[in-house]
């Protein structure tokens, strides 16, 4: 068994905290590898609590928050700081998207698994520009080779656009 000391893990762009977990193992098989974590993002006054448990190849992933709110409530305020009301129509596709993609039940195509295909790209993106900003971004990029990647964020206003090329340096 492997018990958390201190560690971090990353969703949908934010960092939690985690705070208690265990990982046992039993075998090299996905299904003999057994998970479970918790994790805390505090959000201002809003605490969100992510859950990380069973098999490896099965590991469910449940949220709860402090005040209490709905799962696809929770993932708004995450994803985008804002009230699931507020959302505009492209956030509230990226959000039901990542709702379809934890619960794990919607066997087809992902929306932007799709746009994705389709354009020939790595990655497709709609995140927020600025926390306090309404003006949200596309980003479209794609690995060159291994460790090379080239993208591209638009805005809607124009005002955060960029072009970014990251690359990892290796050592002979």
């Amino acid at each position: 068994k492997l018990k958390l000391v201190v560690g971090r893990f990353t969703l949908v762009g934010q960092s939690f905290d985690l705070t208690s977990g265990q990982v046992a193992i039993h075998g090299l098989n996905p299904s003999q590898i057994i998970v479970d974590l918790r994790g805390d993002l505090e959000l201002g006054a809003l605490t969100i609590c992510l859950l990380m448990q069973g098999p490896l190849d099965q590991t469910t992933v449940g949220f709860s928050s402090t005040p209490q709110m709905s799962t696809n409530e929770i993932l708004s305020w995450m994803l985008f700081n804002q009230d699931v009301t507020e959302l505009s129509p492209l956030q509230a596709c990226r959000l039901a998207n990542i709702l379809v993609s934890l619960t794990g039940k919607y066997s087809g195509p992902k929306l932007f698994d799709q746009i994705k295909e389709g354009l020939g790209i790595d990655v497709f993106d709609i995140s927020s520009c600025d926390i306090d900003s309404a003006d949200f971004s596309f980003q479209v990029g794609k690995y060159l080779s291994q460790g090379t990647f080239v993208g591209i964020n638009k805005s809607l206003s124009g005002e955060y656009d960029s072009v970014m090329i990251q690359t990892r340096l290796y050592r002979d």
